[in-house]
């Protein structure tokens, strides 16, 4: 059983330089992203969940707390320290959780 395995395995590796190349391409494809001039319409008080407008659409976005960089003012911030009615400049990922990459806010 394990020779079958073995071979399966050395012929699904031994393939031409051009697929190789193709599949590479493919994994290091980033997803596009969304970038919204806007104003936060909610936030919870810990900064974990945001909303706000991008498009006409509202977008109900989960802010991570080690993979979302967050600035205001130009500084280093926290999630407790995003607040309703701020005007900021959200890049997004759409789709699932919404997650923002960077949060900039005035």
């Amino acid at each position: 059983f394990g020779d079958v395995v073995d071979r399966k395995v050395k012929e699904a590796l031994d393939q031409p330089a051009e697929v190789i190349n193709l599949v590479a391409g493919i994994l290091n494809t980033k997803p596009p992203s969304s970038k919204a001039q806007t104003s936060l319409t909610s936030v919870s008080p810990d900064g974990r969940k945001i909303s706000f407008s991008h498009n006409g659409k509202t977008i109900n976005s989960k802010v991570s707390g080690s993979r979302t960089k967050i600035t205001v003012g130009g500084k280093p911030a926290k999630r407790k320290s995003l607040k309703p009615g701020m005007a900021c400049e959200i890049d997004y990922k759409a789709g699932g959780n919404n997650e923002p990459k960077t949060i900039d806010c005035k």
